[in-house]
């Protein structure tokens, strides 16, 4: 018995893209796209963090998140069309350019030196290359546009420099005391809003003690996401914090610096923390930039420094949010969406609107991730109207990168909420925006942001092609996220090529499953254990329990059109694998969509093996699954549950010759029937109908009449309502042979022909999909069965061909 292939309960794609090209939003659905996703990348936290205290502009950041691609990047040209030869992506220089200039009246130079000496110890270790700019930076005359114009003057220099970054300042003498005055300005440079003065101004310490904050910043700033060495250099990042958290702590006893020296100093320990913890997907770094933070508020207080209190507010958040990434439980992502409004407190529309707009998108974000885990769309409402007033305002204040970050986070909001319902609306504005978000970020120019759009744009197009039953938009899905994968490579971007290969194991499974052979469904596997390789279960343990289950979905496909049981064993391994991380207690309905999809596992392997265990041990795992999933409270998923249950009926049943458990696999069946219907779930109602079908075959097998199989007959015509040889040859073809299967028993039993030869007719319609190379088991059933069918023909009299 084969049924539609549509028979395990569904989980979309949890794994999208993230594009903050100032906002440290993660990734990455499956598309699961873009779940994931997912702690944030390093960039879109530069992006975030050093632009919010460095005055950083237009940084390229991505987080994943699909196994949704989250993040922003750089803007590239359109994707080459299916078949074309992969683009390399371009090598890079990555090294970060550091140069220092003159300080004024500094005596002998010694300032400068001893910073150049220091960078210099540092610089094959953070990748960096230190330089002189050999002048100083003029400071204008007139004070009210003395910083402003100073810093304008400083970027100069720092390009005839050919730096990235640019260390300046002056000594001065006051009360007898000297009074160091540094700065750091970086390329590319903004100003205004939060970006002015204190931004770009290092906390007023003791010079040896600044110029281990100097190497502190310098080290997070040279923390490339596109650097081969980017794990290391997190690592020394790590260890530099910790030396400065130790001195910071030493001069806080003996009250050594003023306190808004040590609220600065704080905030750049907590940063760097932040840094190396997302890098490093590590949990005591962020905890300690947490405890840096809250450091920092003690001093900065909205009265005091409304300024700087919401730039560590806007951090703690980002710290926050990457820790609820990486946690089970909503309670950090909720302090993070605190702490995002706690600054918009600070940031008004009409003095810091593009600082309003960064954090409304990060707080849109955090919403989405909220979202994520609710069975409501209460959140992910939200995260559409923040993310909303986000783009509106990087519309009318940021750059177009900006812009481009804005749509992309908003199309993996709307896409959250399409993957909830029933039709494409959602999912249509969500494609929408990831192509707004191409416009600006191109290949050439932007190759890792196009690649999160990309994948991001790949992940909605599959989520379409499977709800609307268009193959072709599948296969460009396939197409986009293998363009992706050549800028988001393993060994430049571990965490990125996961998710991305995740989404394209979930495209070529939902290929797979509607064509005929196993090439696709191999495919999956194989992408699928290729993102296993990287993501553990002590890395991402939710993530990985959802790609385990993603695979065991394809690997029961793929036992299906196999002969032997080796997939379907695999399949109830990877099942039980994700049952050790999903808990009943915990982790309910995700533990019981896994308890689910074991229970399709069990019953194909009792299928195969006609053993009763198996059916048994499939029936009780689907009878638990419907003490957790209510129909009130998740239609849906009960009406999943049931026909799970059905098929599980269905083959004990079977086994058994057992006619009232048939009887009650037929009311499972109809019990979907009445949730799932033609025009909400089609795939889900077509696939019921041959469950349905299934069952009244297999009762009418044992009756002397045909009612039962005339009522599978007509089952099986309805499911063909939905499953046409363009849309899902697949599931058309094995429809197709049920149904030559049903009529070939009611005409066994007439003296006529006339059923005979609409059984001949169907399993020849299914001969035009099914092939003997592609899926060999199947071609060799329905051509046996056409040759059977034939001769009973023929031994009555027939003379057609």
């Amino acid at each position: 018995m084969v049924d539609s292939g549509n028979n395990e309960t569904r989980s979309e794609d949890k794994q999208a893209t993230r594009d903050p090209s100032d906002s440290s939003g993660s990734p990455v659905d499956p598309f699961f796209g873009n779940r994931a996703l997912i702690s944030f990348a390093i960039a879109a936290v530069l992006a975030v963090v050093l632009g919010v205290w460095f005055g950083r502009g237009e940084q390229a950041g991505a987080r994943f998140g699909f196994v949704v691609t989250r993040g922003s990047r750089r803007p590239a040209p359109a994707p080459k069309p299916v078949g074309a030869a992969p683009h390399a992506a371009p090598a890079l220089d990555t090294r970060l350019v550091v140069a220092i200039a003159r300080i004024e009246n500094d005596e002998d130079r010694n300032l400068e030196a001893r910073l150049f000496e220091d960078l210099s110890k540092r610089a094959s270790k953070l990748n960096i290359r230190v330089v002189r700019a050999n002048r100083a930076v003029e400071q204008p005359i007139q004070p009210e546009r003395r910083e402003l114009e100073a810093h304008i003057r400083a970027r100069r220099l720092m390009q005839e420099a050919h730096a990235q970054v640019l260390i300046w300042g002056a000594v001065h003498h006051e009360a007898g005391k000297q009074v160091i005055e540094l700065y750091d300005t970086t390329a590319p440079g903004q100003f205004g809003g939060v970006d002015l003065p204190l931004d770009f101004r290092f906390p007023s310490l003791p010079d040896e003690d600044l110029v281990a904050v100097v190497g502190l910043v310098i080290a997070a700033q040279s923390l490339r996401e596109e650097s081969p060495e980017v794990q290391s250099v997190a690592a020394r990042l790590e260890t530099s914090a910790d030396s400065v958290r130790r001195l910071a702590r030493s001069r806080e006893a003996s009250s050594a610096w003023s306190e808004d020296a040590n609220a600065g100093v704080n905030f750049i320990i907590g940063r760097a923390h932040l840094l190396a913890g997302v890098s490093l997907a590590a949990d005591k770094p962020l905890q300690l930039a947490m405890v840096a933070f809250s450091q920092t508020l003690r001093y900065w207080t909205i009265e005091s420094n409304p300024l700087g209190w919401a730039m560590t507010q806007t951090n703690l958040g980002c710290a926050l949010k990457a820790m609820g990434e990486r946690t089970r439980g909503p309670e950090r992502l909720h302090g993070a969406a605190a702490a995002f409004r706690e600054a918009l407190k600070v940031y008004t529309p009409q003095y810091h609107p593009r600082d309003r707009a960064r954090t409304q998108q990060l707080l849109g974000n955090t919403f989405e991730r909220i979202g994520e885990r609710e069975t409501d769309t209460k959140h992910l409402q939200e995260a559409v109207k923040e993310l909303g007033e986000a783009l509106l305002g990087r519309t009318l204040n940021g750059s177009r990168s900006e812009w481009a970050g804005a749509q992309n986070d908003l199309g993996i909001a709307l896409m959250a909420i399409g993957r909830r319902e029933s039709d494409t609306s959602h999912l249509r504005q969500a494609q929408k925006c990831f192509k707004q978000a191409l416009t600006v970020h191109s290949r050439d120019v932007f190759p890792d942001s196009w690649a999160i759009s990309t994948d991001n744009l790949a992940s909605v197009l599959s989520m379409i092609g499977e709800r609307e039953g268009q193959l072709e938009l599948i296969k460009q899905s396939v197409a986009h996220y293998r363009e992706a994968l050549t800028i988001r490579t393993r060994t430049r971007h571990p965490q990125q090529w996961m998710a991305t290969q995740n989404n394209l194991a979930v495209a070529l499974d939902r290929l797979g499953r509607r064509e005929a052979g196993i090439s696709n469904l191999e495919l999956a596997v194989k992408s699928f254990r290729a993102a296993l390789e990287v993501c553990t279960r002590d890395h991402d343990p939710l993530l990985w329990a959802s790609i385990q289950s993603r695979l065991a979905r394809t690997l029961v496909e793929l036992g299906d059109r196999s002969s032997g049981v080796e997939h379907l064993k695999q399949a109830v391994a990877a099942d039980r694998e994700a049952l050790r991380e999903y808990s009943r207690e915990r982790n309910p309905f995700e533990w019981a969509d896994v308890k689910g999809n074991l229970s399709v596992s069990l019953r194909r392997l009792a299928e195969r093996r006609s053993d009763r265990r198996y059916a048994a041990q499939a029936v009780a795992a689907a009878r638990e699954v419907l003490e957790i999933v209510k129909r009130d409270a998740k239609p849906n998923a009960w009406a999943s549950a049931q026909f799970n249950l059905g098929g599980a009926l269905v083959t004990l049943g079977n086994l058994d010759a057992n006619n009232d458990i048939l009887k009650a696999a037929a009311t499972a069946h109809r019990e979907a029937l009445g949730v799932f219907s033609l025009e909400n779930e089609p795939g889900e109602w077509a696939a019921a109908q041959v469950g349905l079908g299934t069952v009244l075959a297999g009762m009418g097998s044992k009756d002397s009449g045909t009612e039962h199989l005339e009522q599978a007959v007509k089952a099986y015509n309805q499911a063909l309502r939905v499953y046409t040889p363009t849309n899902d040859p697949s599931n058309w073809a094995w429809t197709k042979y049920n149904l030559g299967n049903a009529l070939y028993s009611i005409g066994a039993r007439e003296s006529g022909t006339e059923h005979l030869q609409q059984s001949a007719a169907a399993y020849r319609e299914a001969l035009t999909v099914l092939s003997q190379d592609r899926t060999p088991e199947q071609w060799t059933n329905t051509r046996d069965n056409l040759r059977d069918t034939l001769w009973a023909l023929r031994h009555r009299g027939w003379t057609g061909n």
